[in-house]
């Protein structure tokens, strides 16, 4: 990764070895830990957070940090929030050229405040190669039958090319037909076009990342899921739940650099995810192999990872994952798909202003591992609009009722596998127990 300038002239704490008088003027403020000087910050007001950076250099890039204005802008929920290129400007009403140009070169030296800066420059493309073993196949459509996917391909990755994109929209398309309508990205509710303005001007860690499933915008946006015959409503066992079905398509916008850090589908789902424009940037293991610098519990309840995407590639996970045998990647753009099985982990990062629909899903060869999720895993059932402890019985209920040779052709099973293996190893095994 290159070395990377801070506006303010802020250098890495390592610079200050040689320096005997690291934070002049700070007073009782320069003896502290960088945390600790923030944790006191933090709890300002803008109006408090703008005198304070006043009275000196160094206490000038403490205040100046843009996480703490953030924090401002998402206490006053304003309506009509006019983006002006970074977090404390918006604040301040101020364009960028009435912004005061301190400089606390040979003043401050603080990694807290210099390394979110630097990971805001990253350059993805810099670290990857598309090329790499563990290339992610890809097939043409018509390659990608029910019965190859069903046989060999329901828990793998791959890329299928589109006979035609899902849709052709721009970020302008959207932003000229729905630029007024709000919409939530993570925790902050804008307007479409205050968003857009974000994010093609900002220098946060971890941008902001749009996701929608309910606006009017996703209502008229009419799509039909990729590979249907695949992905389709008519093979969602989930479907089956109606009106009580987690959330399970969704609008994704996002600007450069934007993206999900390692994680597992919610409820033991696969998806699908087609880029509309730009590119996107994935990484996968398989669920048993956790990605290096990822770590859970037995359960896989708890993940302990690095902050941001941009600090696992930064401090050297992505190099070492591109060695492990089980290092799956791919990179997808327009009129692509990315088939993502259950239980298997992913990271993604968009490359570029990315606008993509994605859904989640549960086809008939992955209904034993989502059963077995279902039953033995509630505390980490998500969406359902009915109390986790009834999924599981709900979900059988459906099946005998909705898809009875379905219910009939597991349970049969289960109880085949069940006596094989009484009678070949001494402890019994999981079983759905139907009944």
């Amino acid at each position: 990764m290159k070395i990377v300038a801070h506006p303010l002239g802020i250098r890495p704490s390592g610079n200050a070895l040689l320096d005997d008088d690291r934070r002049p003027g700070m007073g009782l403020f320069g003896r502290l830990p960088d945390e600790i000087v923030m944790t006191i910050v933090q709890e300002l007001d803008a109006k408090s957070l703008l005198a304070l950076g006043h009275t000196c250099k160094g206490l000038f890039a403490y205040c100046w940090f843009d996480e703490l204005w953030k924090q401002v802008i998402y206490e006053r929920k304003s309506p009509d929030l006019v983006w002006k290129g970074s977090w404390r400007r918006t604040a301040l009403g101020l364009d960028k050229d009435q912004e005061a140009q301190v400089s606390a070169e040979k003043v401050v030296y603080s990694d807290l405040l210099h390394r979110p800066y630097e990971l805001s420059q990253i350059d993805y493309q810099e670290y990857i190669d598309p090329e790499h073993r563990g290339k992610i196949p890809t097939f043409s459509e018509s390659e990608m039958t029910v019965e190859k996917f069903d046989g060999e391909w329901h828990n793998k990755p791959f890329v299928v090319n589109l006979s035609k994109p899902i849709a052709e929209w721009t970020m302008d398309d959207l932003v000229e037909k729905y630029g007024e309508l709000g919409f939530r990205q993570e925790y902050m509710d804008w307007k479409l076009k205050v968003y857009v303005e974000y994010a093609r001007e900002n220098h946060d860690e971890v941008p902001l990342y749009l996701f929608d499933c309910h606006s009017k915008a996703h209502q008229d946006l009419v799509f039909e899921p990729p590979l249907s015959h695949i992905f389709g409503t008519e093979r969602d066992y989930f479907a089956l739940f109606g009106k009580n079905r987690p959330d399970h398509q969704w609008l994704i916008v996002g600007p450069s650099r934007s993206g999900s850090g390692f994680h597992k589908d919610p409820n033991a789902t696969s998806a699908w995810n087609s880029v509309v424009s730009g590119h996107k940037y994935w990484i996968m293991f398989p669920g048993d192999c956790p990605p290096p610098g990822i770590y859970t519990d037995q359960e896989q309840s708890e993940v302990t990872a690095p902050v941001s995407l941009a600090e696992w590639f930064a401090s050297g996970f992505y190099t070492e994952a591109k060695k492990h045998p089980n290092f799956r990647h791919a990179v997808t753009g327009p009129g692509q798909v990315m088939y993502v099985p259950s239980g298997w982990w992913h990271a993604v990062v968009n490359l570029d202003e990315n606008i993509a629909m994605t859904g989640n899903f549960v086809a008939e060869p992955e209904l034993r591992k989502v059963l077995a999720f279902l039953k033995n895993k509630p505390d980490q059932i998500s969406g359902f609009k009915l109390p986790a402890e009834q999924v599981y019985h709900e979900f059988v209920g459906l099946l005998k009722e909705k898809t009875p040779e379905i219910a009939e052709k597991y349970e049969s099973a289960d109880c085949k596998k069940r006596s094989w293996r009484q009678v070949t190893e001494a402890e019994t095994p999981f079983t759905f127990n139907f009944e």
